[in-house]
């Protein structure tokens, strides 16, 4: 939600969005590769929530062949899927599948996961 409202508000380049991000954080815990391990998925899934302006697959500098200036030359926008989630009007849960190891903790889609809840600022089970 954090990346989605960055770009919403006009930050397109992944490197100033991996930066203003860490800026919004009280505790810096998640490196750059995490970063854009996370636009990589908002990306690069079937109902994609963030898009290159180009409307390319996102170039992850670690996951990808990219040039350093082929992945800085990337511009990120948001989808109207996108609008729509950080509107309330869809849950990205329902189409994003999860299954991966953070933190040591295995999050998979078809298990109880926990989410940030914003307004109340505390962690709910959903």
């Amino acid at each position: 939600r954090q990346l989605l409202h960055l770009v919403a508000n006009g930050e397109e380049l992944p490197g100033q969005l991996f930066v203003k991000n860490m800026e919004q954080e009280d505790w810096l815990y998640i490196g750059d590769a995490r970063t854009y391990s996370i636009v990589e998925v908002l990306c690069n899934n079937g109902n994609a929530l963030l898009q290159t302006r180009n409307q390319s697959s996102f170039l992850h500098p670690y996951h990808t062949k990219a040039s350093n200036e082929e992945f800085h030359e990337q511009r990120l926008v948001l989808t109207d899927f996108g609008r729509k989630v950080l509107a309330g009007d869809v849950d990205a849960r329902d189409v994003i599948i999860r299954d991966e190891w953070l933190g040591g903790v295995h999050l998979e889609s078809a298990n109880t996961l926990w989410f940030w809840n914003e307004p109340e600022q505390v962690f709910v089970v959903a």
